[in-house]
């Protein structure tokens, strides 16, 4: 029925009234799926996933995710861990794939991806940053270690290193550690903005620990 009487003689023209409730609905949905987005970003790590340094990927990947645990965790969570005070979901590339770089480009393309970084050296990974920069993304290299040999073996690093072995049973290596500090750079970064948005300053804060960062 589109019409109908009120209780005071008046003619309602129930359209109207059902077209206002729709957009409500829908822009009250829009809100609150832009606010769960403003808490939560994706990181993109470029390691060799395949081929004989396959297992640099993963343990690099172990280390990342072992500072994603550290701080801001909350019941009921979904992503991968936290890092500056946002949930962050943590995706692998493999840049030992051939045709990286295309690949990067393809999968930049689906649009949910807002920090990406290289661990691994060479020709490969400058490649590879080039097209995440060119795609807008917040796109910056793996930085020296504040420690020289292993990380259970540096003071600095002992915190770390006990919480790796705690859940991987195995002692990390240099790898895991260049994954652990890499995820410390993005906390750094994104914490004063509480968002991953500001894609221009989080790019400077980046910069600012591009020579390492003291643990």
């Amino acid at each position: 029925m589109a019409k109908m009487n009120s209780p005071f003689g008046e003619t309602i023209d129930m359209r109207g009234h059902a077209a206002a409730l729709i957009f409500f609905v829908f822009t009250a949905l829009a809100s609150l799926t832009a606010s769960a987005n403003a808490h939560e970003f994706t990181v993109l790590i470029a390691t060799p996933n395949s081929g004989p340094d396959a297992g640099l990927g993963l343990t690099t990947y172990h280390g990342f995710i072992i500072a994603a645990g550290e701080r801001d965790s909350h019941p009921d969570e979904t992503a991968d861990g936290h890092l500056g005070g946002l949930d962050v979901n943590v995706h692998r590339f493999d840049s030992a794939a051939e045709g990286a770089a295309e690949a990067l480009r393809v999968r930049l393309e689906e649009g949910d991806v807002d920090v990406f970084v290289t661990i691994s050296a060479g020709a490969i990974a400058e490649d590879l940053r080039e097209v995440a920069d060119a795609a807008g993304v917040v796109t910056f290299a793996s930085a020296d270690l504040p420690f020289d040999g292993s990380p259970s073996e540096a003071a600095s690093a002992l915190e770390f290193a006990e919480a790796f072995e705690e859940h991987f049973d195995v002692a990390p290596d240099r790898d895991a550690a260049q994954g652990y500090q890499a995820a410390r750079r993005i906390d750094d970064a994104v914490r004063p903005f509480d968002s991953a948005a500001n894609t221009p300053g989080l790019q400077q804060r980046l910069q600012a620990t591009a020579n390492g960062m003291t643990w």
